[in-house]
């Protein structure tokens, strides 16, 4: 991957790798009008074309596509060794499939907040956008993999009028849910599940990858490769772009859906062709990372050296005296990543790659929340610990160019001291007034080799300011007690 030899070039590739990253920091995109599945069921052979499903009861669903579930239940404990006799089969309404989700989605908000009436208002909201979204899911509490008859037969309408192109995209969907339920029934997932917005979204580029892989590893003894090609257009759609849009943590944007299910599959592919690659995607079953960054880069796990720079720059956050680290407000860590939707330009996905994990060395992302305000919006803050003290310049200048670029708001740059023994530093902030009336605060600053970056809607300014000195300060503090190696 790095295959600069000279200086001129590697500052060319870094200055590349920097606006790939940035472009993946900050740009997120709407939910995409295919649903969202974790999945769907079978077919018999009795149909020539989608005509014979278009008034079919959920009887009739039932008695259609059990026979391929039982086939493909054999082809996944074939493959996994894992007994999914006990497995079960139910079509059922949109309705059904909502309750499984909420429930599970429900255990990882309210381990998040500390105040229940807030907890709840956050649930509703991710549930309202992801009402009629889900084609199909396993259900580890009822054992049961649940398909919706009514994204069904959008499934298979989108897949067209061949009797066995469909048979094979339904097939690609029965198996992947089936791994679902055999990673579960041998790793406990839903049980060891880390209940952590950060972690939850490295874990399911982690299991989702894991079935795909292994549905694309049987679909290729089985002859259903078609059908993968079906689920990916169904899912993603031909509009390789990702929207520019501003997301909040709850959202589920076209762009997560294919970092959890085509990089996660990277990740996995990779894993399987290192030495003991086996061993090394049990380990990653058993206890997936909790950093999203690290499953774009698979050769490096397990990455301890990263792992433990993000728990610095969590630490910086989380240690210091603030209005936002005390009751009612709460800090969440979530991804800093809003998905990598690069397929569509390999150059780019490259070098956005190489920026976060090489030029990167750690990364994280905190969302503070006032849980006595149930829709104001969180304090977004993103920190960085560069490669060096030039590269994390050169990520602030990057980050300022951007915020400016796209704000159209009042900049300032101000002059920040961490101490009276510290140099201060500059600070860019870009000021900007909403449509609604509500006031925008973006910043970005860089000290030593770290780069923060701060965006808030009606903030106290100077609560902004104090945020940042405060753990600049401990991070500066950190590096000075660290002995180095």
């Amino acid at each position: 991957m790095h295959t600069a030899s000279s200086v001129g070039r590697l500052a060319s590739t870094a200055i590349k790798a920097t606006a790939a990253v940035l472009f993946v920091l900050n740009a997120t995109a709407c939910v995409s009008s295919s649903p969202n599945i974790p999945l769907a069921q079978g077919a018999t052979e009795n149909f020539e074309s989608t005509r014979a499903f278009e008034n079919m009861s959920s009887a009739d669903w039932q008695e259609t596509l059990s026979p391929l579930f039982n086939r493909a239940r054999a082809a996944v404990q074939l493959e996994t060794g894992t007994n999914l006799n006990h497995v079960k089969f139910a079509v059922v309404t949109n309705r059904e499939i909502e309750r499984e989700v909420a429930a599970e989605t429900g255990r990882l908000t309210h381990s998040q907040f500390s105040e229940k009436r807030f907890a709840d208002h956050f649930l509703s909201n991710v549930m309202a956008g992801q009402m009629g979204t889900y084609a199909a899911l396993y259900s580890t509490n009822s054992q049961t993999v649940m398909v919706s008859d009514s994204l069904l037969r959008s499934y298979i309408d989108s897949v067209g009028n061949d009797a066995t192109a469909i048979k094979h995209a339904l097939n690609a969907l029965l198996i992947h849910e089936l791994v679902h339920a055999a990673d579960d029934s041998t790793y406990s997932i839903h049980q060891n599940r880390d209940l952590n917005f950060r972690a939850s979204f490295a874990q399911s580029a982690v299991y989702e990858g894991h079935a795909q892989y292994v549905t694309r590893r049987i679909c290729q003894r089985t002859d259903c490769l078609s059908g993968l090609r079906s689920l990916d257009q169904f899912m993603f759609g031909d509009e390789l772009s990702p929207n520019q849009l501003a997301q909040p943590v709850q959202a589920i944007s076209r762009n997560i859906l294919e970092y959890s299910y085509v990089e996660g599959e990277r990740f996995i592919s990779a894993l399987a062709q290192r030495s003991k690659g086996k061993s090394l995607i049990q380990s990653a079953l058993n206890a997936p990372p909790r950093d999203p960054v690290q499953i774009l880069d698979p050769n490096s796990f397990p990455n301890d050296e990263r792992k433990a720079l993000n728990t610095e720059l969590l630490t910086a956050a989380s240690n210091i005296t603030h209005q936002w680290n005390t009751q009612p407000w709460v800090g969440v860590e979530t991804s800093p990543l809003k998905g990598v939707n690069l397929r569509s330009d390999p150059e780019r996905r490259v070098a956005a790659v190489d920026g976060f994990t090489r030029l990167i060395k750690g990364m994280v992302a905190i969302q503070h929340y006032n849980q006595s305000e149930l829709n104001a919006s969180p304090v977004e803050v993103t920190l960085m610990s560069a490669e060096n003290q030039a590269t994390a310049d050169m990520f602030a200048q990057s980050l300022s160019s951007n915020l400016i670029y796209n704000s159209g708001g009042n900049i300032n740059e101000e002059v920040l001291w961490l101490s009276p023994e510290i140099p201060p530093e500059s600070v860019i902030t870009v000021d900007t007034q909403l449509e609604d009336g509500q006031s925008h605060l973006a910043l970005v600053v860089s000290h030593e080799q770290f780069v923060l970056q701060l965006v808030a809607v009606d903030i106290d300014r100077e609560q902004a300011l104090e945020y940042t000195r405060a753990v600049l300060s401990n991070l500066s503090s950190s590096v000075e007690t660290t002995p180095v190696k």
